[in-house]
């Protein structure tokens, strides 16, 4: 049987990258929608985004005469979904065809609960989990470089240290939750964790590939994904970001020990 597998997150951490890359793999089946949104949505399902872009390319096609039919397809199929789970196997069932793994990627996942996780793993026995983390600070930065994407650098700035006061900001960085309840449910060695920052190299690509018992294929390593502007970050911000988040950097270093990445080390040193 295929495996069946998940990207959990984090946000801003090579999500769109490794989609990409699992999208051109011959032997993975990769949903065509990136971000499915079922799991955590499953008794009150919130549909507005499909149906949102569902109309967008009613609009398209009214606008132009070419209907972009495969993507409409794809739509409707989502939300003919709704929330149930049988009807969520039957949506890859019905795609699949040689492919040796198949599955979908959501950053939201990171925000699961137990329950959740344990639905999944009663579903799915043998689901594959794959977790990226990025420097805490470099990833809200980006997360908010991207939100704000019309807002020029001394206004991101203003508006740094009020959005790391926000729940949903700080949440999205909270590797410390997530790890603790992926390991609590799966076996670990259905898990895979791996870095932003040593993920770009072909190494790190063929483990993934490994974790998915499927065949080494070269990736596109230069090629960025739903990058966000670079607009450099304030050095006296990045320490007052770094000291908020500074229990995320400890729980990291504490778990995974030497695996971390140079910069994690470097922002825990400064913050001692």
């Amino acid at each position: 049987m295929p495996i069946f597998f998940l990207g959990v997150g984090a946000q801003k951490s090579g999500t769109s990258w490794l989609s990409h890359y699992f999208k051109g793999h011959p032997e993975i089946l990769m949903s065509p929608i990136k971000e499915m949104h079922f799991f955590g949505n499953r008794k009150s399902p919130n549909l507005k985004r499909f149906k949102r872009q569902l109309a967008f390319q009613e609009v398209q096609t009214a606008f132009t005469g070419n209907a972009n039919k495969t993507r409409i397809n794809h739509l409707n199929n989502r939300i003919s979904v709704h929330g149930d789970i049988e009807r969520y196997k039957d949506y890859f069932s019905k795609m699949l065809k040689t492919e040796k793994a198949y599955g979908e990627i959501s950053p939201a996942y990171a925000f699961l609960d137990k329950n959740e996780l344990t639905a999944i793993y009663d579903n799915f026995p043998n689901c594959r989990i794959i977790f990226l983390m990025r420097n805490p600070v470099d990833r809200a930065w980006s997360q908010m470089r991207f939100s704000h994407i019309d807002d020029t650098l001394e206004t991101l700035h203003e508006k740094a240290l009020h959005r790391m006061s926000e729940q949903a900001y700080v949440l999205r960085s909270d590797y410390k939750r997530t790890v603790e309840n992926l390991v609590s449910v799966f076996p670990r060695d259905q898990i895979h964790f791996a870095f932003f920052e040593h993920l770009f190299n072909q190494d790190a690509v063929n483990k993934i590939c490994d974790f998915l018992e499927v065949r080494h294929e070269a990736a596109d390593l230069i090629t960025k994904r739903n990058a966000a502007y670079a607009h450099p970050l304030d050095v006296k911000l990045r320490h007052e970001m770094k000291k908020i988040l500074k229990p995320q950097y400890a729980f990291v270093d504490a778990y995974f020990k030497s695996e971390i990445p140079t910069c994690w080390q470097d922002d825990l040193r400064a913050i001692g």
